[in-house]
C-alpha cells in the first residue's frame, strides 16, 4: 500500500513538472505607429496560442520608456547588429529573439 501511494505521489510530481516545463511565452515588442504590426500581430496570436502559449504578453514601445529599454537590452543581449534591427521584436520563452514580421509558417 506504501509503494501504491509513493508510485502515485512520483507520477503526480512527474506531471506536474511537465506541465510546468511546457508553458510557453512569448513577449512581442510592437511599434504602435506601424500600420503594419497590428494586422501581423492578430494573425500571430491564434498560431502562438494554437502551439501552446499560455502567455502572451504585447509591450507597445513607442510610448513607454521602460518598454523601449528592454527592447535595446534584448537586442544587446541577443546580439542583433544595429542593420538588422527591425520595429518589432518577439521573444519566444525568453530564449529566442525574432526581429520585425517573421512569416507564420516559420
Amino acid at each position: 500500500m506504501v509503494i501504491h501511494v509513493r508510485i502515485i505521489l512520483v507520477i503526480t510530481m512527474a506531471l506536474l513538472a511537465l506541465s510546468v516545463a511546457e508553458a510557453r511565452s512569448a513577449v512581442i515588442y510592437k511599434n504602435e505607429a506601424c500600420s503594419h504590426c497590428g494586422p501581423y500581430i492578430a494573425q500571430l496570436l491564434p498560431v502562438l496560442q494554437a502551439n501552446g502559449f499560455d502567455s502572451i504578453v504585447q509591450k507597445p514601445f513607442i510610448n513607454d520608456e521602460n518598454a523601449r529599454v528592454e527592447m535595446a537590452l534584448l537586442k544587446e543581449r541577443f546580439k542583433v547588429p544595429l542593420q538588422l534591427q527591425g520595429h518589432m521584436s518577439t521573444v519566444i520563452d525568453g530564449k529566442y529573439l525574432l526581429e520585425g514580421h517573421v512569416p507564420l509558417p516559420v
